[in-house]
């Protein structure tokens, strides 16, 4: 069963860009969300426990499931492992200077 990652940082700690209220609803439900679907959708096939990015492989791959569960399948494992990869590119700590200079 997949389960909702915990963030590298605490939820108020990208504000002022991104509200502690906002972070919370994001993560904790409509993140969940995807997980929980996911997790409802895999109970009746044979996939293994796996990484994300196996799994989204595996779906794309196979020809014994219905297009339906696949899609399900399909849309939120890859929405579970673009959160995922979302929560990770930001981060509290402030830019480099190197970074803050225009292009």
């Amino acid at each position: 069963m997949y389960e909702l990652p915990e963030l590298p940082y605490e939820y108020d700690a990208l504000e002022p860009q991104i509200d502690e209220n906002t972070m919370i609803i994001h993560h904790t439900k409509h993140h969940q969300k995807y997980i929980d679907n996911l997790n409802n959708a895999l109970k009746d096939t044979k996939y293994p426990e796996t990484t994300v990015g196996l799994l989204l492989n595996l779906i794309k791959k196979t020809d014994d499931l219905n297009d339906d569960l696949r899609n399900v399948l399909y849309f939120n494992a890859g929405s579970h492992y673009n959160h995922t990869m979302y929560w990770h590119c930001m981060s509290s700590e402030p830019a480099h200077k190197e970074m803050m200079k225009p292009l």
